[in-house]
């Protein structure tokens, strides 16, 4: 067992109130309240597990650094720790509610059979994260602390597989953020006949972060600042695919990491993915790959 107490060293006086706690043998989700009664410092390092914090309220100043990395800067709202990296804490009197979770990859479905690269994550971008995804999985992982529901641990540990896919997105280089580097760099338009690299990305990101959600072609457009059949011509002339084609195409590719994981239920893979019901989910994923949810599970877990 690994918790996030046995991860933090400090010598500075704090009062910690624990309201509520979620404890698995891949993860520690807690809830609590500090009470600072003077500045401070402390060290959080975990060589096996990832952090993050969900700052619900706070009145004091809190800072991190990494030595190491020669990064530092604000703790914002949101943050994250990788596995392996060394964050110095320095906080002034105060109080802080939060939301806390460590877990580890290795441990949860076949995550660990990822190449993560955590030793090229951009330490200055982990301290204060904008992402609304990764908060409301910080939320939904505080629901099931307070009021474990229906195959809880099976619910947390299907939050943070998506949460997972979603802290890669956001953090990893080697050649995939590279080629987003690269989709920044372009213009947003080929002519007008084509969408640009970067719109590409935006539309793609867009599509990943809601695909739990009915997405319509409307929706997307509103993000590109298009109107509905313009973005539908111009995303045909780019990709030779339509829009529809690629959301089903991104569900089909998270239910198939998802269900590598053999602790899910296959309902629960067609939930996270966007499928209305079981039904649906069965059909769709038989009419695209020639087997059922539990078939593919059973030939590539």
């Amino acid at each position: 067992m690994h918790t996030i107490q046995e991860a933090f060293q400090t010598e500075s006086p704090f009062f910690s109130c624990l309201d509520n706690q979620a404890l698995g043998s891949a993860y520690d989700i807690q809830i609590n309240e500090l009470r600072l009664p003077n500045p401070g410092e402390g060290v959080y390092r975990s060589d096996s597990h990832c952090f993050l914090q969900y700052v619900v309220f706070r009145d004091q100043q809190l800072q991190g650094s990494y030595p190491s990395r020669l990064a530092e800067g604000n703790v914002g709202q949101l943050m994250f720790v990788p596995p392996g990296a060394t964050l110095e804490w320095h906080w002034s009197t105060g109080r802080q509610r939060a939301v806390s979770c460590m877990f580890d990859l290795e441990s949860i479905g076949a995550l660990g059979n990822y190449d993560w690269n955590w030793a090229e994550v951009d330490l200055s971008r982990t301290l204060d994260i904008r992402n609304d995804y990764l908060l409301l999985g910080m939320r939904k992982l505080a629901e099931e602390a307070k009021c474990p529901g229906f195959a809880s641990e099976l619910q947390i540990e299907s939050t943070l597989t998506l949460m997972a896919f979603e802290l890669r997105k956001q953090f990893f280089a080697g050649p995939h953020e590279a080629h987003n580097k690269e989709l920044q760099r372009s213009d947003v338009h080929d002519r007008d006949s084509r969408l640009g690299r970067a719109q590409l990305q935006l539309i793609h990101n867009y599509i990943e972060s809601h695909l739990k959600t009915d997405i319509t072609v409307a929706d997307i457009a509103q993000q590109c600042n298009l109107s509905p059949r313009a973005l539908a011509t111009l995303y045909k002339n780019t990709t030779a695919t339509t829009l529809r084609q690629a959301i089903a195409q991104a569900r089909l590719d998270r239910a198939r990491a998802m269900l590598s994981n053999p602790r899910l239920l296959i309902k629960q893979v067609g939930y996270e993915c966007g499928f209305r019901g079981a039904a649906a989910f069965v059909a769709a994923f038989h009419k695209a790959t020639g087997m059922t949810p539990a078939q593919y599970r059973q030939r590539y877990s």
